[in-house]
């Protein structure tokens, strides 16, 4: 049995609201496009996308993840800027940016890469960008006056604590994805 697993990062409820305001504003502005916009309950920073993950395997990820998440001190980030990936040519992906200025955050993750090789999980490819995605642009032909919006909007979110890490499963329906917390492990 497979289940669908990643590992993050929560935000604050206070920065939540916020995001969930720019967001609303976003909505209200371009009304005619197909996004897909984020709920906010569901922000979070991934710091490793797992896929399809064997129900065996669980157990020692957690483990691992916990003794990844104990090798780190809490510390915070802010939340402020924004972006799109890929680009602005084919616009996808539209985030708001992530900013911790003392490495704890790629400490975090690179130890998580780490531990999801050693059970077997091919290295992530891609660097590693901290950030919130707040919509998925369906048709990026019509979408660039959003894409110049948003990275016009000069937006900022505040300071959040981390504490903890989670491992969430990712449950697809036809209304989107939901995720539920599978464990929660705290930084030292």
């Amino acid at each position: 049995m497979r289940k669908r697993i990643f590992i993050a990062i929560d935000v604050s409820e206070d920065a939540k609201q916020i995001i969930a305001e720019h967001i609303s504003l976003l909505k209200r502005e371009f009304t005619d496009l197909r996004v897909n916009w984020e709920r906010a309950e569901k922000l979070h920073i991934t710091l490793r996308f797992l896929g399809e993950t064997e129900v065996s395997l669980l157990e020692e990820l957690k483990r691992r993840i916990s003794l990844d998440a104990a090798g780190v001190e809490s510390f915070c980030f802010t939340i402020a800027g924004s972006g799109v990936f890929p680009g602005i040519r084919n616009p996808r992906v539209l985030w708001l940016g992530v900013q911790e200025h003392s490495g704890s955050l790629r400490k975090l993750q690179r130890s998580i890469d780490n531990s999801c090789v050693a059970l077997g999980f091919k290295p992530e490819q891609r660097e590693f960008k901290p950030h919130l995605t707040i919509a998925r642009i369906r048709d990026a032909q019509m979408a660039h006056k959003l894409v110049k919006f948003h990275l016009e909007t000069k937006f900022e979110a505040g300071v959040v604590e981390v504490r903890e890490v989670v491992i969430y499963e990712s449950l697809l329906s036809p209304q989107g994805s939901v995720y539920r917390v599978l464990s929660k492990h705290a930084l030292s």
